[in-house]
């Protein structure tokens, strides 16, 4: 990605010439936080297993606000841009450090016994290796979208879509907290007592199917007066269809987060790469 960077920018026509380095220099430092990023979701993943969920909260409060708030300080300085992107690859950085400290501290084994297992390394890059396929294709299909229409449309209606975008996919923090409590339950249910595992998987797809119809009821039927009072009249008029749209794809997705989990739990990672690439 580092490598591309710089033929990313000079193909992109909507970019002044006089911004593009300070857009390369962007890019670049936001493919070297993606090693940052994975290394901080595994340390997460650890303390998940464990069920530390009230650590892992205080940490996203902690990481959240700093990502809000930090880029205040760089918005007067030459390259804004640049500036608050490094701002914002140091705060995961220190997010790093402090989910391995957690991660660290509640298994203590890992500081004073580490020993290699091949057989338990072929398992996990074979589960590790199909996923790696879906979180390569996953970020194509949710960016895809965005490069096809800048590449037919003006780039000054983009924000027509972009913002309904936004708005409505804050809705799959619902889906999303549920299912990383549901990996590792499911996880020990399926080895422990499988039935027991097929009854939450039930409850949980009728339940979230239920808690998104209120948000989604809001946005499906007063989408456009929110956006009214939100961005304008032109914008409502614009955008309420697309929100509209968007808010029954968002609906049907959220649903689609339980047996997905299920899979990762069953490790049928092949299977949702599959899936995915279909």
């Amino acid at each position: 990605l580092m490598g591309a960077t710089s033929a990313i920018v000079e193909n992109l026509q909507e970019v002044p010439a006089s911004l593009k380095p300070e857009a390369i220099h962007s890019l670049m430092m936001l493919a070297a936080a993606v090693p940052v990023l994975t290394l901080t979701a595994n340390m997460r993943g650890v303390m998940e297993a464990q069920g530390r969920f009230f650590a892992i909260n205080v940490l996203n409060v902690l990481v959240g606000a700093g990502s809000y708030t930090a880029p205040l300080l760089t918005l007067n300085s030459p390259e804004s841009l640049f500036m608050t992107v490094a701002t914002l690859v140091g705060i995961r950085v220190v997010s790093l450090f402090a989910h391995m400290g957690v991660a660290m501290w509640s298994l203590p084994q890992v500081r004073t016994s580490v020993r290699f297992d091949p057989k338990f390394v072929v398992k996990l890059w074979r589960f590790g290796g199909w996923l790696t396929v879906s979180n390569i294709i996953s970020p194509i299909l949710f960016y895809f979208d965005r490069f096809a229409l800048g590449m037919l449309l003006p780039i000054k209606t983009i924000g027509f879509y972009t913002a309904p975008v936004e708005a409505v996919l804050k809705l799959w923090i619902l889906p999303s907290s549920l299912t990383r409590v549901l990996f590792p339950e499911f996880s020990a249910l399926l080895q422990k007592d499988p039935s027991r595992a097929k009854e939450l998987y039930w409850r949980s797809v009728v339940a979230l199917a239920f808690v998104m119809l209120l948000p989604c009821g809001i946005l499906l039927f007063g989408g456009e007066f929110l956006l009214r009072i939100w961005l304008g009249q032109e914008f409502a008029d614009n955008a309420s269809t697309c929100l509209r749209i968007l808010t029954v794809g968002v609906w049907a997705n959220a649903i689609a987060w339980v047996p997905f989990v299920m899979l990762q739990s069953l490790e049928k990672t092949k299977t949702i790469a599959i899936l995915h690439a279909c």
